[in-house]
């Protein structure tokens, strides 16, 4: 059952322009060529005008998460190399260390794998927290360079979900700390969409109360793109943990009438039908 709050989203327009697009965009292989050109320098700036213009939009931070993502994605193999130049050469760059926090979390969610915690060797534990150690290293410094941003929280987030706490700080007090820093943040709300849901211990009530105090200080948009998410996973535990096809197709339908240009809404249709 949808709260009064998400209801109420559904008047808004059918399109939703934070829905992410299936379609790369130049900047992203603009600034993976920069790296691969050894432009470290030039691609600090590019992220931080890149980084400010978001700011002042609906998206804010997330919009930026979804830049380096996919910047990453160009970079293959030769991430870990360019990640160790850009740092060696600008050891006091938000994004050379956000980059490096990434990767080692990459490393880390490779380590946890995806069967439950309980399955996983004392090997599989040992690399995970030596690469939750060498991200969290990253993280606290990148908070030191910009302690207005959120990002490092978002990644904090990420770490401290399987381990119980990362840097002293369980998830849910990584989103307080994340909201105190940027009221307007994006990344660690949508972060918690997963990582505070029933499925990892938290519950939807608490999303629901998420969603409510975010409302307070996101744009209407912003506000309406997290209550679609949260519809997404409610949809996804109906199918996946409750196996109640009925439930999450109903869901599925919800999240697309509120934004109609979600691909993942359709799939979820076709996939309960």
């Amino acid at each position: 059952m949808a709260s009064g709050l998400l209801a109420s989203t559904m008047v808004w327009a059918q399109e939703c322009p934070l829905v992410p697009s299936q379609v790369a965009e130049l900047a992203d292989a603009d600034d993976a060529n920069l790296m691969l050109e050894f432009k470290f320098k030039a691609l600090d700036k590019q992220l931080a005008q890149a980084h400010k213009k978001n700011l002042s939009r609906p998206g804010g931070d997330l919009l930026t998460m979804r830049r380096t993502s996919r910047t990453i994605s160009y970079l293959g193999g030769r991430r870990e190399t360019l990640m160790r130049m850009w740092l060696d050469e600008r050891p006091d760059s938000f994004f050379a260390h956000m980059f490096a926090a990434d990767y080692y979390e990459g490393m880390y969610s490779e380590a946890r794998g995806s069967g439950p915690v309980s399955s996983l060797s004392k090997t599989n534990l040992q690399d995970m927290r030596k690469h939750s150690e060498r991200a969290q290293k990253h993280l606290l410094k990148a908070m030191e360079l910009d302690p207005s941003s959120a990002l490092p929280h978002v990644t904090m987030m990420v770490l401290s979900a399987t381990l119980g706490e990362a840097g002293g700080r369980d998830t849910q007090q990584w989103l307080e700390l994340a909201n105190k820093v940027d009221p307007k943040n994006m990344g660690a709300r949508i972060n918690a969409v997963n990582y505070l849901s029933p499925r990892w211990g938290g519950s939807f009530e608490l999303l629901d109360d998420m969603l409510k105090q975010a409302s307070k200080s996101l744009p209407k948009e912003a506000a309406h793109y997290l209550a679609y998410n949260i519809v997404m996973a409610r949809a996804s535990h109906a199918r996946v943990i409750e196996h109640n096809k009925t439930e999450a197709h109903k869901l599925y339908k919800q999240a697309l009438g509120m934004c109609e240009n979600s691909h993942f809404a359709r799939t979820g249709i076709t996939q309960t039908y």
